[in-house]
């Protein structure tokens, strides 16, 4: 019987996730892993039962605190700033930017990379928490595709904002820009609530 070493089963993760970020879920495979960590594909197996367990793995801990996400809303929603105060905006930016920070790269893996995996709707269903969010916050929203939209574009942004390699104050300032932008476009859109 092998005796399993963890600097292996790292080589193996640090390959998966260098893998994963590059190509996606769908386009990699455990050969590729295998050649990347310099193991054979058969070794994988001593470690991982599968690709899937290999991902679950490495973004447990942002699907763990998927709730942090809906947690920064729900406490702007019954905050004593204003909606689209500039209070109000940097709260809001300052919970997002915690978030995204903490769990940078599980957060590109799981919104970028998780196509074809169990986790697939991962973004979709990020939106949804936003969506919901607006719609709770606007009392005269008539419009929901365009909630839905503002949605999906909003957590685009943020993707795009972790993606790139930025110095941590400037990766903040994307982030109100970006939200006060969004606030401000909603809420010319429809009446705060």
């Amino acid at each position: 019987m092998q005796i399993l070493k963890e600097e292996v089963k790292e080589d193996i993760e640090c390959a998966a996730k260098k893998l994963f970020l590059e190509k996606g879920y769908e386009k990699t495979s455990l050969r590729g892993i295998a050649e990347k960590a310099g193991v054979s594909k058969s070794n994988i197996y001593n470690y991982f039962k599968s690709k899937e367990q290999l991902f679950m793995l490495l973004t447990q801990n942002i699907r763990a605190n998927i709730f942090q996400f809906e947690e920064i809303f729900e406490r702007h929603l019954f905050s004593d700033a204003p909606f689209g105060s500039e209070e109000f905006i940097d709260n809001l930016s300052e919970g997002l930017f915690q978030y995204i920070l903490s769990y940078r790269e599980e957060y590109i893996l799981l919104m970028n990379s998780g196509k074809g995996s169990p986790f697939g709707d991962s973004k979709a269903e990020m939106a949804a928490v936003l969506e919901k969010h607006i719609k709770h916050s606007m009392s005269n929203h008539d419009d929901d595709f365009v909630i839905e939209v503002i949605s999906c574009n909003f957590i685009e942004g943020m993707v795009k904002i972790a993606q790139e390699e930025l110095e941590e104050e400037k990766r903040k300032d994307q982030l109100k820009k970006l939200l006060k932008y969004h606030i401000t476009g909603v809420s010319s859109l429809f009446k705060a609530g």
